[in-house]
C-alpha cells in the first residue's frame, strides 16, 4: 500500500512540475470587447491565470480596501 501511495505521489509531481505558466500578452487584451474577445479578461482559461496575478497586471487599477485602525 506504501509503494502504491509513494507512486501515485510522484505521479501527482511529475504532472505539476511539468505544466507550465501561461504566458499572455496583455496588449492583445482590448477593454473594448471585454465580454466577447476570446482572449479577456472574462474567458477561460485566461480568467484564471488574470484572477491569481491581478497584481502584475500592467495599466490596471487596483482598488485596495483601506480599513480603519481598530
Amino acid at each position: 500500500m506504501r509503494r502504491l501511495t509513494l507512486a501515485a505521489v510522484l505521479l501527482l509531481a511529475g504532472f505539476a512540475k511539468t505544466e507550465e505558466t501561461p504566458k499572455l500578452d496583455f496588449d492583445k487584451v482590448d477593454p473594448r470587447r471585454m465580454l466577447i474577445d476570446p482572449y479577456s479578461y472574462w474567458s477561460q482559461p485566461y480568467s484564471f491565470y488574470f484572477f491569481h496575478h491581478m497584481d502584475k497586471i500592467p495599466h490596471q487599477r487596483l482598488d485596495w480596501v483601506r480599513k480603519p485602525p481598530q
